[in-house]
């Protein structure tokens, strides 16, 4: 039997616009390496290379994020964008 093994670059960053986070950055990081260490949730075969952002911020920065991206009026616990670049006509990266 063989099996396809791809592989997967993924590179991260945590931005704390808010006090209220520095405090448990710790369990955060942990918790964000358990998501990223699980394959599968990078099962896209056309995607190699992924780059997430964490924004970790309070209530009335992701209101305002909320109402300029997404034309919700409210405060919301996730906000999610994605995108992805064609590098050359093999390779795509998910941004």
């Amino acid at each position: 039997m063989n099996r396809l093994v791809l592989r997967k670059k993924i590179c991260y960053n945590i931005i704390s616009e808010s006090r209220l986070w520095s405090k448990r950055l710790g369990k955060i990081r942990k918790i964000i390496h358990l998501i990223l260490d699980n394959p599968l949730n990078f099962i896209n075969k056309q995607y190699t290379n992924y780059y997430i952002t964490f924004l970790l911020t309070d209530d009335v920065r992701i209101k305002k994020l909320n109402k300029r991206y997404k034309k919700i009026f409210k405060p919301t616990d996730v906000l999610i964008f994605t995108t992805s670049q064609k590098i050359n006509e093999n390779k795509k990266i998910r941004i």
